[in-house]
């Protein structure tokens, strides 16, 4: 009322204003607006807010983890994202997997991800197979039985036989078979640092023959002791 008799109190707001003061309305996300004029409270007019806030504002993120019904009145979850579940979508399930993922699910998993297994879907304990691991709910995590990539071997297709060859299955129990030359003995240890020796299984790893300047048994370096007419022998 502004006139030169007026009290100055208002008597209309602008749109967004509202109350005896016409105060800007406190309303944020909201598609209906707020409540303005001079009666109106200020806040969101009294329904949906926009997906994921909830408060008379419309300013209150809900439901985080999931969908919520999104009203200036009710901020509780009516769905939850994947892999998340319970009434406030706030507890994790089946991170290798889908489970019931509802606000009234419980979070078993009901489908597992390529290499994992079992009710929690966990990681496949075989890694090195040609027709991969024994995987999904009813699965055991071993490798399907078969041929293992080469160089490992057993039930979860393990590494064998580092510095030789190994039987490469998974009933196979790992042991060498052939020894890489330089290496000797049933695991295939390392032989003979300065010379040859026989790489069998079979062979105690002893030298046959030494490096230049070497000589021995064991192929140690040449003393003058060792040496014949200047010459140091690589026989043993």
């Amino acid at each position: 009322n502004d006139t030169i008799a007026g009290d100055g109190i208002c008597t209309s707001c602008k749109r967004g204003f509202a109350g005896p003061s016409c105060s800007p309305c406190e309303c944020y996300f909201s598609n209906l607006g707020c409540n303005d004029s001079i009666v109106g409270s200020g806040y969101c007019k009294e329904g949906p807010c926009n997906l994921g806030y909830t408060g008379i504002s419309c300013n209150i993120s809900c439901c985080i983890n999931g969908t919520c019904a999104s009203t200036t009145s009710n901020s509780s979850c009516v769905s939850c994202k994947s892999n998340h579940y319970g009434p406030n979508c706030s507890q994790t399930c089946c991170p290798s997997g889908d489970c019931i993922n509802s606000i009234n699910g419980t979070g078993e998993c009901t489908y597992c991800d390529r290499g994992f297994f079992g009710p929690n879907c966990d990681p496949c304990t075989c890694r090195n197979n040609y027709l991969g691991c024994n995987e999904g709910l009813s699965g055991n995590g071993e490798c399907v039985p078969g041929l293992c990539l080469s160089g490992s071997a057993g039930p979860n297709c393990l590494p064998c036989c580092v510095n030789g060859v190994c039987i490469s299955n998974t009933t196979s129990n790992g042991d060498c078979t052939r020894c890489n030359s330089g290496f000797a003995g049933p695991n295939c240890s390392q032989c003979c640092l300065n010379g040859q020796c026989d790489n069998y299984i079979t062979s105690d790893g002893s030298c046959t023959i030494c490096n230049a300047g070497f000589t021995g048994s064991d192929c140690h370096p040449c003393t003058p002791q060792d040496c014949l007419h200047g010459i140091c022998s690589p026989y043993t």
